[in-house]
């Protein structure tokens, strides 16, 4: 990778503001979503907040928009809305896409948390997405931090280092998109129901 410029000081500030946000962020548990009837844009509103991991970088685009949300609906990703409300089912639908979609396909997502299951079953589904979740980004932070070290070590002047780290990220990105898309054409088919019972 020839040609990238980076001001050391700055990628050294970011990745230790970084470390320390993702160290004490989490998503909000089932518990913690609001058992109310929200409108759309209180859905917006809460789930952006919920996933924003660069709270102060001013994304270039929202996280989360009305349209996205129709389309999910019209895509059959979230159940849809009940007189124009959205429940804590539809939050956690949504925190999961927002979280997984800049490296998954929907219809990854789709297979991964089907929009027919019970309140009960995506209660569970989410409960343990979230553990998942934050389980990954804190392996996630030290795996970074040993990606970084010649980085944020101040004796190494090596001009390639901070090439070598976003070189290391993406391959390990990649990776690990490329199991999970093997893992998920693993999945079995659905067994559909019998019908006219057993024949002997």
């Amino acid at each position: 990778m020839n040609g990238m410029a980076y001001d050391k000081e700055q990628v050294v500030e970011k990745l230790l503001y970084w470390k320390d946000f993702m160290q004490q962020f989490h998503l909000p548990t089932w518990e913690e979503l609001p058992d109310l009837e929200l409108y759309m844009d209180q859905v917006v509103a809460l789930v952006s907040r919920y996933v924003n991991l660069q709270p102060h970088s001013g994304p270039p685009e929202p996280l989360l928009t009305p349209s996205a949300v129709n389309n999910y609906g019209r895509l059959k990703l979230i159940p849809p809305p009940v007189k124009k409300r959205y429940s804590r089912v539809h939050l956690a639908y949504l925190i999961v896409i927002c979280c997984l979609k800049s490296s998954m396909s929907l219809s990854s997502i789709q297979q991964m948390f089907p929009v027919d299951m019970t309140p009960e079953e995506v209660c569970q589904a989410y409960g343990r997405f979230v553990s998942q979740y934050r389980a990954a980004y804190l392996k996630c932070v030290v795996q970074v931090e040993q990606l970084a070290a010649p980085v944020l070590d101040p004796q190494n002047r090596d001009p390639d280092q901070v090439d070598s780290l976003v070189l290391g990220t993406a391959v390990a990105a990649a990776l690990c998109k490329l199991v999970t898309d093997k893992l998920l054409a693993l999945q079995l088919p659905k067994e559909e129901p019998q019908q006219g019972g057993n024949k002997s």
